[in-house]
C-alpha cells in the first residue's frame, strides 16, 4: 500500500544505506535512470551520480536534519539529469526526495522551444563571454538587426556608449548570484538609423554559464517620463521664480511698512522734541530773567544778591546741560560712522574730567577695571557720548544715604570681536514701573531729576547706531547696572 502511494507522487524518492546501496525507490527514479525493478538491488547510488554528490556531508548529517543539495543523476544511457534534492537520515538509512531541474544539459534547445514564437518584444541568451547565442524574432522587429548581424557578437556593442559601463557592471553582478533575477533599463541602438535608440526594461537570470534575458520596449513610457520630468522641472523653476518675486514683493512691502512706521515714530518724536525743547529751554531762561529783576530790586542787599547769583548759576548750568544733551542727540543721529582705535582708559578719564564740577562728584568713588590687550575700533565721538551720559547719571543720582557712593566701570573682551562694558553704581536706583520707560525721549524716572530726560534715550540710540545692544538692571534704593555689547568695527 505504501509503495503504491510513493509511486503516485511526482518527486523522485529512494532510500539508501550508509554504503549508498539503494534499498527502495519509486517508479520515477527507475524511469529516469533507465533501470528495471529487478536491477534495483544491484545499483549503488554512487554509480549513478556525478562528481557533485557530496558524500562527506552526508556522513555528518544528524537526526532530524534535512540537507538541500544539487547534483546530476547518470542514466543507463549516460544521459545527465540535473536534480534538486533533500536528504535526511532515517533509522540506519537515508531518505532522498528530489525534483528534476528545468535546465538540463541542453539549455539552448529548451530555451528556443519556449521563445521562438514572438510573444514578447525581445528574448536573448548570452554565453559565458556575454556574446549573443540566441534571439527571437522580436529582436529583429524591435531594432532592425538580422541574425547574421549579431550572431556570436557581444551584446555590449549594441548598447549606447553612455549605458555600457552600467550594463557591464550589471552583467558581472548577475553572474555572481546564480538563479537570482535582476532588472535594469538599458538603451539599445537601432540598426537604421544608428544614431537612434530604444529603451528596454530587462529582466535577466544567470544559470549554467548562460545569461537569459527577457526585455520589453518601454521607449514611449520612458519618453513620457522624460517629458513629465522636464515639465516638472520647468514648472518647479517657474514656481521658484514666482516665489522669489513674491518674496521680493513681500520684502518690499515689509520694508515700506517698516519705513512708514519709522517715519511715524520720527514725526511723533519730532513733535515731542520741539515741544519739550522749547519748554526746557524757556524754563531756565525765565528763571534767570526773574532773578535778574530781583537783583535790580534788592541791589543794595549783598546777601540777597549773592543768593540770586547762586540761583542764576544753577539755572545757567541746567541750561548748559540741556544744550549739551541736544548736541549729543544731534551728533548721535547724523553723519556716518567713523572708525577710531579706542583707548578706553583715556576716554573714561576725559568723561570724568568733563564732569568734575558736577555736584557730588568728589564724594563718589570711581572703580575702573579694563582688561589688558584690548584692540578695539569704533566711533570715538559716539562712544564718548555713551560714557558721558551714563557716568553723569551715576553722579547725579547717587544715594546720599549711603556712607560711600561708587561707580564701577568694567570692560572685557568677548569672543567674536565683541567687547562688554558694564557700568554699575549704588545710587538711588529705578523703580519697576519706570524701568520700561527709561530709554524713552524726555522721560524722567524720578522726581529728583533735574536733567533733560534725553540722557538714556541718547545712549540707547547711540549704542544701536554702533550696532550694539544695551540692557539695564536696577532696583529702587539698590543702584543700577548697565551692560553694553559693542562689535569691533575695525577695517581690514
Amino acid at each position: 500500500m505504501l509503495q503504491s502511494i510513493i509511486d503516485l507522487v511526482s518527486e523522485i524518492i529512494c532510500v539508501f544505506d550508509s554504503q549508498y546501496q539503494i534499498k527502495s525507490a519509486n517508479k520515477n527514479l527507475l524511469q529516469i535512470i533507465g533501470y528495471s525493478n529487478d536491477e534495483l538491488e544491484t545499483i549503488n547510488l554512487l554509480s549513478i551520480t556525478d562528481n557533485h554528490f557530496d558524500r562527506e556531508h552526508i556522513k555528518q548529517l544528524k537526526n532530524d536534519e534535512v540537507w538541500h543539495t544539487q547534483f546530476a543523476l547518470v542514466a543507463k544511457n549516460k544521459t545527465l539529469h540535473h536534480i534538486k534534492a533533500k536528504i535526511a537520515p532515517q533509522d540506519q538509512n537515508f531518505l532522498l526526495i528530489a525534483t528534476i531541474q528545468i535546465f538540463q544539459e541542453a539549455p539552448l534547445a529548451r530555451f528556443r522551444r519556449f521563445f521562438d514564437l514572438s510573444l514578447l518584444d525581445l528574448v536573448m541568451m548570452l554565453d559565458n563571454k556575454n556574446n549573443i547565442i540566441y534571439t527571437n524574432k522580436g529582436f529583429t522587429d524591435s531594432l532592425g538587426y538580422l541574425w547574421d548581424d549579431i550572431n556570436n557578437q557581444p551584446l555590449l556593442q549594441l548598447v549606447i556608449k553612455d549605458d555600457q559601463e552600467s550594463f557591464d557592471k550589471f552583467l558581472n553582478h548577475l553572474r555572481v548570484q546564480e538563479g537570482t533575477m535582476q532588472k535594469i533599463i538599458i538603451r539599445f541602438m537601432m540598426k537604421n538609423p544608428p544614431e537612434q535608440y530604444k529603451y528596454f526594461a530587462l529582466r535577466a537570470i544567470f544559470n549554467k554559464d548562460c545569461v537569459y534575458l527577457i526585455a520589453n520596449d518601454v521607449t514611449e513610457n520612458r519618453k513620457q517620463e522624460i517629458q513629465i520630468k522636464a515639465l516638472y522641472e520647468e514648472t518647479n523653476a517657474l514656481n521658484q521664480q514666482l516665489e522669489h518675486k513674491n518674496e521680493v514683493l513681500s520684502n518690499s512691502k515689509s520694508e515700506l511698512e517698516k519705513t512708514l512706521h519709522e517715519l511715524e515714530t520720527r514725526n511723533f518724536e519730532l513733535d515731542q522734541f520741539v515741544y519739550k525743547t522749547s519748554h526746557d529751554l524757556r524754563a531756565p531762561l525765565t528763571s534767570i530773567l526773574g532773578l535778574v529783576n530781583l537783583v535790580k530790586i534788592d541791589l543794595n542787599d549783598t546777601r540777597l544778591v549773592s543768593e540770586y547769583a547762586d540761583r542764576i548759576e544753577k539755572s545757567v548750568l541746567r541750561l548748559d546741560s540741556f544744550i549739551r544733551s541736544l548736541i549729543d542727540y544731534a551728533r548721535g543721529r547724523r553723519g556716518e560712522l567713523s572708525t577710531d582705535t579706542i583707548d578706553f582708559n583715556k576716554i573714561i578719564q576725559e568723561s570724568l574730567e568733563s564732569l568734575r564740577y558736577t555736584t557730588g562728584f568728589d564724594r563718589i568713588e570711581k572703580r575702573i577695571n579694563i582688561a589688558e590687550e584690548i584692540y578695539f575700533q569704533t566711533d570715538l565721538v559716539r562712544l564718548q557720548i555713551i560714557f558721558n551720559n551714563i557716568i553723569s547719571n551715576a553722579i547725579k543720582y547717587q544715594n546720599r544715604k549711603q556712607s560711600q557712593s561708587f561707580i564701577s566701570i568694567d570692560i572685557i573682551q568677548l569672543p567674536h570681536e565683541t567687547i562688554q562694558i558694564t557700568i554699575r553704581d549704588n545710587g538711588i536706583g529705578i523703580d519697576e514701573k519706570a524701568k520700561i520707560q527709561v530709554f524713552n525721549m524726555f522721560y524722567r524716572g524720578t522726581e529728583l531729576s533735574t536733567g533733560s530726560g534725553l540722557g538714556l534715550y541718547i545712549v540707547k540710540q547711540t549704542v544701536e547706531k554702533l550696532k550694539g545692544t544695551i540692557e539695564l538692571y536696577s532696583e529702587e534704593g539698590e543702584g543700577t547696572q548697565i551692560d553694553i555689547l559693542l562689535p569691533n568695527l575695525k577695517t581690514n
